[in-house]
């Protein structure tokens, strides 16, 4: 029987390789671009099996319509191909925050919309088949391209929870993660902005390399097109299928240095639960003061969003105990005023909503003038919605990631200026162990902490050249309250109740114990990081944050290397070096 497809960018590249071969087979084709012209030829071509729709992936209702007009000419829809996308080449600190969005609702939010529009169609069938194009990217976090990796992290953890809620609904997902192929990704699709001299040994370089690598790139579209065809006919696709011999490269280094960070510092993440009295003398956290390194050197000003409760107030106290500066920054001044007032010279209490920007830029002034600078901005406001990914409500999802991403994003492109003059700083982003090993109840919270991994990733390599630091904090279950503050978005949807259904049960059992976190041992660890000369670029706290990425990386690793061939299978033979 003939597969009806849904295809994303379909004019050229990747997206169009594809479509070439779905026709060839002899399968149907809603062929989307936004300029349905240039795909007249395959309609020449091949009639009534192929439709040529104007998409604008970004538009929900759009998706929604195209989604509808398979079902309307075809019958049903069996294929979605979430490959529309782009990616721009500039430094973070030189990405405006219009880029990161336009980045982000293309080649994020247009597969959400996509997917969202889908999954209803493929419930009701009770199959179907949704492949996401991420990128090696989506697994690396690349120079220069902050925003494109944000976006394609968050479509990777998107896509790991949708899979586990549709997984039982009878709907297959694998994300599909090329490396370099000869399209013109990079070239017209693409903008490069690569001047500014603080970054010419990092994103400079990377882009004098890429503007002599477009067109020599290792990666076959018509041998991917294949791999991608034979996928979606499997019973039993990968959820992760790599394409190209660079990128299988570039994600064994990634997933060998993690797994590498993660050994050496297990010992610290598990000694952030709580404990016997008779067992805190083993706790490296509460040793910190005996660690050496530059917290015995020097006070530092830190700035905390979010410190108003939970794992940030935890933070702050600590700091001033320490004798550091704290800025404390949240929307309720309620609790930190109570604090500041306890360390009148060293701690100032700001009213900030990362959402918004002129309080963001009150917030940095207000330090800045009132400290003379800050040593280390911590990125920890965030909120959360549950339910599944059909469940969820727009405006809910959306809401996560204007606070847990682009909060976070736009704070850190404000203190970098700051922090490049002085040539030393940290910055921590506090990302969550479901960033990388996410839940099916919380896709949209999962992929806003997906996409903060991603942009951290290229940050460090950006600014560490320059003497500056960046790492992520990935807690697990901490006794902060969160289970009184748990809320559910939209309402249930009967199919989903072995998963979201499932979850918003417990939630009602839910009782402090059972979170074993201790947020002063969390707040420990994390200045211990900030204060040592070592550097670290992802810090797991809690043992169950331990079990669940460790469970996650063995379960990467063995996908990885099952898929190893047909990554291999799709590069032109004789190559040049690839760009990873």
């Amino acid at each position: 029987m003939a597969q009806v497809w849904l295809i994303t960018g379909s004019a050229r590249g990747l997206g169009r390789a594809i479509a070439e071969d779905v026709l060839a087979a002899g399968d149907k084709l809603i062929a989307t671009a936004r300029n349905p012209q240039q795909l007249s030829d395959l309609v020449e071509r091949y009639g009534d099996n192929v439709r040529a729709v104007a998409l604008d992936v970004t538009d929900e209702r759009a998706a929604i319509a195209a989604v509808q007009l398979a079902v309307d000419v075809f019958g049903r829809l069996d294929v979605l191909v979430n490959n529309a996308g782009y990616g721009n080449l500039a430094a973070i600190e030189d990405t405006t925050i219009q880029d990161f969005r336009a980045q982000l609702e293309t080649n994020l939010f247009g597969v959400v919309n996509l997917t969202k529009a889908a999954i209803p169609v493929m419930r009701r069938q009770g199959a179907g088949r949704i492949l996401q194009f991420s990128s090696v990217g989506g697994r690396v976090g690349p120079i220069g391209r902050g925003a494109y990796a944000a976006a394609k992290w968050g479509v990777e953890g998107f896509s790991e929870v949708l899979a586990k809620e549709v997984g039982p609904l009878g709907i297959k997902v694998t994300v599909i993660e090329p490396g370099g192929f000869r399209t013109d990704f990079a070239g017209s699709s693409q903008t490069i902005l690569a001047d500014n001299p603080a970054y010419a040994s990092t994103v400079g370089a990377v882009a004098r390399f890429q503007r002599e690598y477009d067109g020599a790139q290792p990666g076959d579209p018509k041998k991917a097109a294949a791999a991608v065809l034979n996928i979606a006919r499997l019973d039993e696709p990968p959820m992760r299928l790599l394409l190209g011999r660079d990128a299988v490269r570039a994600a064994a280094e990634a997933e060998r240095t993690r797994a590498e960070a993660d050994r050496k510092w297990r010992s610290l993440s598990e000694s952030t639960d709580f404990i016997d009295d008779a067992a805190q003398t083993s706790n490296p956290a509460s040793q910190s003061s005996s660690t050496g390194g530059r917290a015995d050197l020097k006070s530092r000003t830190w700035l905390i969003t979010g410190a108003s409760s939970g794992l940030g107030y935890a933070l702050a106290e600590f700091v001033l105990q320490r004798g550091d500066r704290a800025v404390l920054a949240a929307r309720s001044m309620n609790s930190m005023s109570g604090l500041a007032a306890r360390y009148p010279d060293r701690a100032l209490a700001v009213g900030l909503d990362v959402t918004q920007p002129q309080q963001r830029i009150a917030a940095v002034e207000r330090a800045q003038a009132h400290f003379g600078g800050i040593d280390v901005l911590v990125n920890n406001a965030g909120i959360d919605f549950l339910g599944a990914v059909e469940e969820q409500r727009e405006e809910d999802y959306r809401a996560q990631f204007e606070v847990n991403f682009f909060g976070a994003v736009a704070m850190l492109r404000l203190v970098l200026p700051g922090m490049r003059r002085r040539q030393s700083g940290t910055i921590v982003n506090i990302s969550s162990m479901d960033g990388i090993a996410s839940l099916p109840v919380n896709g949209y919270y999962a992929s806003s902490k997906f996409a903060l991994e991603g942009v951290t990733e290229s940050l460090w390599q950006e600014i560490e050249p320059i003497g500056l630091r960046a790492f992520l904090v990935e807690p697990g279950s901490f006794r902060t309250g969160i289970e009184q503050r748990t809320r559910f978005s939209g309402e249930p949807i009967e199919a989903y109740e072995a998963t979201s259904g499932a979850f918003r049960k417990m939630m009602t059992t839910v009782s402090p114990d059972m979170f074993p976190g201790d947020p002063v041992r969390a707040a420990a660890a994390i200045y211990e990081v900030v204060a040592s000369e070592s550097p670290r670029h992802w810090v797991v706290l809690g043992s169950d944050a331990q079990r669940r990425i460790g469970a996650k990386l063995d379960m990467l690793r063995a996908e990885f290397e099952a898929g190893a061939d047909t990554a291999r299978s799709t590069d032109y033979p004789g190559s040049a070096k690839a760009i990873l």
